[in-house]
């Protein structure tokens, strides 16, 4: 009884500490690198913009994607959250949708309120940034990641 009770006790310790040291590393995955960066606009953050890496090298071909909080300051993903980005070189976009109202336009206590019209679809939202930003073949943005555990900083100005 007492060997059966020592077995579990050492296999929950090992569970414990290979748990402990971050993600494991996936058989086949690219090794990635940590990336934080910073996207702003007229020196103001720019808070709530979805900011994709696409591979220039099709080789490459894992993307990554973040979303800036309210300081403009995001750190990308190819896998999972936070994992950074595989070394090499990306074109960036950067997209800022409005938020359009589901209810109708403007709210109900203001003298402008209409209400949603049933069967009309809700209002697309709208790139509140300049559009070369969000299509890769015109977004003068690009990143080159490079291989190291370092992490690595970006600034992306919107002009």
């Amino acid at each position: 009884m007492l060997k059966l009770q020592l077995m579990l006790m050492s296999t929950v310790c090992l569970a414990i500490s290979s748990g402990c040291g971050g993600s494991p590393e996936v058989p086949g995955r690219p090794k990635t690198t940590p990336v934080s960066i910073t996207v702003t606009q007229g020196g103001e953050p720019v808070e709530g913009a979805t900011v994709a890496f696409i591979p220039t090298d099709p080789a490459n071909g894992h993307a990554g994607s973040a979303i800036t909080d309210d300081q403009g300051q995001a750190e990308p993903r190819t896998f999972e959250q936070g994992d950074g980005l595989v070394p090499g070189a990306y074109v960036v976009t950067v997209v800022k949708k409005d938020a359009p109202s589901q209810t109708g336009t403007a709210s109900e206590d203001e003298s402008d309120y209409q209400p949603p019209v049933p069967g009309q679809p809700a209002a697309t939202p709208k790139n509140l940034l300049p559009p070369q930003y969000a299509e890769p073949a015109k977004s003068p943005l690009k990143a080159t990641i490079l291989e190291t555990d370092e992490e690595q900083e970006l600034t992306f100005t919107i002009e």
